[in-house]
């Protein structure tokens, strides 16, 4: 019995490192915190994000701010933080079905502080040729 138990504990202790590691390589380089952000929330219709993988992504007082031109014309800004993104969004994409794929990324860096402005194709289904949304 007491084996077991050590033999428990190292397989949780294993499953645990490879988690941390797994998160970590999610947000070792600006290349694989995109692929993984385009990652988590694309899918086909019906499949479950990560959603938790997705907050990982972010500093804890994070913003994300789509923009665009509403019906009328005019421009908009929408400020969100992570959890926002996923109450707003995240039934729709798994009603749907959605696919990001990038297609141009600009990289502007000034001391510790980088922004990226990516450009991407949105499908409903990974098997669609044409796109349902471009933006940035």
């Amino acid at each position: 019995m007491k084996s077991l138990l050590i033999i428990a504990i190292i397989s949780l202790t294993a499953v645990v490192n490879t988690l941390a590691q797994t998160k970590t390589m999610n947000v070792n380089s600006l290349d694989n915190i995109l692929n993984t952000l385009y990652a988590v929330i694309s899918g086909e219709k019906g499949e479950a994000r990560d959603w938790e993988l997705f907050k990982s992504l972010f500093h804890p007082d994070a913003k994300l701010i789509p923009s665009g031109k509403n019906k009328e014309g005019k421009y908009f800004a929408r400020f969100m933080n992570p959890d926002d993104y996923i109450e707003r969004s995240g039934p729709w994409l798994i009603e749907n079905g959605f696919f990001e794929k990038e297609i141009h990324r600009q990289v502007d860096t000034f001391g510790n502080i980088t922004q990226v402005f990516s450009t991407y194709e949105s499908f409903r289904s990974q098997a669609d040729k044409k796109t349902v949304y471009e933006g940035n």
